[in-house]
């Protein structure tokens, strides 16, 4: 989920605020495969050799419009859009089948805030501080649902997907962040930080133990407290240097 959420490069080619007046829109896409598996800290290498793995593969792409009221006080509109799948092999056991894909796209959770730079921007123009307050709409859909077989590889049938590939958590979310730059010749560092508070607990999708389980047979006992999807609070920090190379372009490395 949190490769929906941007961390942009702030004026790293040229001015570091917009001007009052002035619309602003960024496009940003990014994608990822995930086929390893831990559980919490231990890597599960079987899986690996059994090739029971699960390959998770995520594609995002988020539309950002802001403008700015004044030299300090900006608001914006992000529309993320995702396509995602998850597959595993169907059966995992005694022998590893086919594997059973799954997929979902749509429009994500739709998000609208508010950022305020913290020092006067006609003073701090190579380094600043900005606060970001928001919220996050329930726009995504989050039951989303897949023809694929059950766990036996058998029944396939209209299943809900699983929580990691649907496009939204069901939940509206209260954003906070802090973001800043501190601008030093032609090179750049930023930095920025985010907290997704979502108060919704569920939202009653069925999770991926139900949904692929064959006609007729209860969930685990050990599978009480994951009989559906949360809607979970997260967190994302980043941070990177950036460097103009063109008029128009910037090359930038970041960690998150």
């Amino acid at each position: 989920m949190l490769i929906r959420q941007t961390a942009p490069v702030i004026g790293a080619a040229g001015r570091s605020y917009d001007r009052p007046g002035e619309w602003s829109v960024n496009f940003a896409v990014r994608a990822l495969r995930s086929d390893t598996h831990f559980r919490e800290a231990e890597r599960q290498v079987e899986r690996e050799e059994e090739r029971t793995f699960v390959i998770n593969r995520q594609f995002a792409a988020d539309l950002m419009i802001a403008y700015a009221f004044t030299g300090r006080l900006s608001v914006g509109v992000g529309v993320p859009f995702i396509a995602a799948s998850w597959s595993i092999p169907t059966p995992t056991s005694p022998v590893p089948g086919p594997r059973a894909q799954q997929d979902a796209r749509g429009i994500g959770d739709i998000s609208a805030s508010m950022r305020y730079w913290l020092l006067d921007t006609k003073t701090h123009d190579r380094s600043n501080i900005a606060m970001r307050v928001g919220v996050k709409l329930p726009t995504g859909e989050y039951g989303a649902q897949d023809r694929l077989p059950d766990r036996n590889g058998e029944n396939h049938e209209l299943r809900y997907v699983d929580q990691s590939i649907q496009p939204g958590d069901g939940g509206f979310g209260i954003e906070l962040g802090l973001e800043g730059f501190r601008q030093m010749g032609k090179v750049q560092l930023f930095g920025s930080g985010s907290y997704l508070i979502n108060p919704r607990d569920t939202n009653g999708t069925p999770s991926i133990s139900v949904s692929r389980l064959p006609p007729g047979v209860p969930p685990s006992p050990s599978s009480a407290g994951r009989l559906v999807n949360s809607v979970p609070d997260q967190y994302l920090a980043r941070v990177g240097t950036a460097v103009p190379v063109m008029k128009v372009a910037v090359a930038s490395l970041a960690f998150r």
